[in-house]
């Protein structure tokens, strides 16, 4: 979705990289992205665009959106499922809050985009044993 400079140049001067677009009844939590050709654009997802032609919108053409800053904790809508998997398992928790806020976001979005709940929670479980083994190598803050 390509973007008119002028509507997000305030959130860029206010260093929001960040924000939640809402698509309908949807919250999405979005990153601006930048090209030197196409200009400032946010990525879309299949599922985004799918429910965005269900409401009647159109693949190509005037999208509009509404975007907000997002103040959520980690920038990402949580996990149900990680959330209490992380819970029963304080081992796992421990390594998990290690991570940076980027490898916690790309696990929410691993977990959160299987179909079913039983997978969901399937990943979860997996996540937690690779973080206690140190299978999961990942870059951590340095606390």
């Amino acid at each position: 979705l390509l973007l008119e400079e002028s509507e997000v140049v305030h959130f860029i001067h206010a260093g929001i990289k960040r924000i939640k677009v809402e698509i309908g009844d949807t919250v999405a939590h979005l990153a601006f992205q930048n090209s030197k050709t196409l200009g400032r654009y946010l990525m879309f997802s299949s599922s985004l665009m799918k429910l965005h032609l269900k409401q009647g919108g159109k693949d190509s053409g005037v999208i509009s959106v509404s975007v907000t800053p997002d103040d959520t904790v980690l920038q990402f809508q949580t996990s149900v499922e990680l959330e209490e998997v992380l819970a029963q398992d304080e081992e796992a928790k421990k390594h998990y809050n290690r991570l940076t806020d980027g490898k916690k976001r790309g696990v929410i979005h691993w977990i959160s985009s299987a179909k079913s709940v039983d997978t969901k929670v399937k990943r979860a479980l997996k996540l937690a044993e690779q973080l206690k083994s140190g299978e999961f190598q990942a870059k951590t803050k340095s606390k």
